[in-house]
C-alpha cells in the first residue's frame, strides 16, 4: 500500500517547490543500495530525489527506444551506413567531464 502526501522538494534545481508525492517501498540488492547511498551522500541529495531522477531517466530512455522501434517497424532497420553517419553526433560524457567537451 502506498501513501500520498505533500512534501517540499529541495533537491538540485528545486527550491521549496511543493509537490504531491506518492510514498513507495522498494527493494534492491545490498551492494547496489550501498552504491546508491554513497552517490546520494556525494551529490548532497535525498534518496527520494535520486530515485526520482533515475526513474525519469529510465522513462526518457524507454520513450526513445519505443520511437526507434516504431520508426524501424515502418521504415526498416537502420543500415550500417546510417549508424556510422551518427557517430560524430553522439557525445559520450564520463564522470567529471563537462557535457559536450
Amino acid at each position: 500500500m502506498s501513501t500520498i502526501c505533500w512534501h517540499a522538494c529541495c533537491g538540485p534545481g528545486t527550491i521549496g517547490i511543493m509537490a504531491r508525492m506518492q510514498k513507495l517501498s522498494i527493494s534492491m540488492p545490498p551492494d547496489l543500495a550501498e552504491q546508491v547511498r554513497e552517490a546520494v551522500r556525494e551529490d548532497g541529495m535525498t534518496l527520494s530525489a535520486f530515485v526520482v531522477q533515475a526513474a525519469e531517466h529510465e522513462l526518457r530512455l524507454r520513450g526513445m527506444r519505443i520511437l526507434v522501434e516504431e520508426y524501424q517497424r515502418e521504415h526498416g532497420w537502420f543500415t550500417d551506413e546510417e549508424i556510422a553517419a551518427t557517430d560524430d553526433l553522439v557525445v559520450v560524457v564520463g564522470p567529471g567531464e563537462p557535457e559536450g567537451e
